[in-house]
């Protein structure tokens, strides 16, 4: 079926109720054709607030709808060059992006790398890589999935949040998450999606003794999630509430919201017996 607006979208309310209005049986998914041609480029820049900027800029300023765009840490890139023992590309920059782009058309796809290369150029790229083989394209992406990985591989325990703001306040977010650490002397990296502004920052346990890492993540936890808010973002854009952010429900949103959500678990699972003791 096209098109069916009748009733309202149970479809969407299931799919999104993390497993406690019931349980799926059966899916049907529509497949795409994937693109026969795809590359991606790699830019370096000398702060993060330049590097977001210039990638939010590539669509308004160059008509190019980019695939992904990826944003990491100079001190992220650093840790995954000691995980991976080897040195990456532009590694001394404070920030980098990875833009990818895709193509039925290879001869579009060079040109489009070439305009949206110029362009990061212009916007104050240190210097611009291209990936076009699989191989280049694999070691570039092998870093990127190696982030998380890489963390832990300095900090035997992390917080892992995945907030999501508007991505033109990405740079607040992530200037805000530093001064958070600042004031409780932790480290705190972020990395994530500007096409979606969704950010994974991550909370450092580094040395801290069990009965101080607790407390750090009582108090620090909450004002990451409430700076995400503040700027018109969520607590979560990936991973849910679950059981873990259950508590932060009714710290950063409204009553009506909340309680809707309760009425219609109440309403459709009376027993609680889907995924009991989960978001409500």
């Amino acid at each position: 079926m096209i098109k069916d607006v009748a009733g309202y979208d149970l479809k969407s309310l299931i799919i999104g109720s993390e497993g406690t209005l019931g349980i799926i049986t059966e899916v049907m998914v529509k497949l795409v054709p994937k693109p026969s041609f795809s590359a991606e480029l790699l830019a370096g820049f000398e702060g993060s607030s330049a590097a977001i900027s210039a990638a939010l800029r590539i669509i308004p300023k160059t008509g190019v709808y980019p695939a992904a765009m990826e944003f990491m840490e100079g001190e992220i890139i650093k840790l995954v060059e000691v995980l991976l023992e080897h040195e990456l590309p532009m590694s001394d920059c404070a920030a980098q992006i990875i833009v990818a782009l895709e193509s039925f058309d290879e001869t579009r796809l060079e040109k489009e790398l070439e305009v949206v290369g110029e362009h990061l150029l212009e916007e104050g790229a240190v210097d611009v890589l291209v990936a076009m083989t699989r191989p280049e394209s694999e070691r570039l992406w092998k870093a990127r999935r190696s982030i998380r990985d890489a963390i832990r591989h300095r900090s035997k325990d992390i917080a892992a949040e995945d907030v999501a703001v508007p991505p033109t306040r990405i740079p607040e977010l992530l200037e805000g998450v530093k001064k958070i650490g600042e004031k409780h002397g932790a480290t705190i990296l972020g990395f994530g999606h500007l096409g979606d502004g969704n950010m994974h920052i991550d909370l450092l346990r580094d040395s801290m003794e069990d009965d101080v890492w607790a407390a750090a993540k009582d108090k620090i936890v909450p004002e990451i999630l409430g700076l995400a808010v503040k700027l018109g973002g969520t607590i979560t854009g990936e991973h849910g509430i679950g059981y873990v952010k259950r508590k932060y429900l009714r710290m950063f949103y409204e009553s009506p919201f909340v309680n809707t959500i309760a009425t219609i678990k109440k309403a459709i699972d009376p027993k609680g017996l889907m995924n009991p003791e989960k978001i409500i």
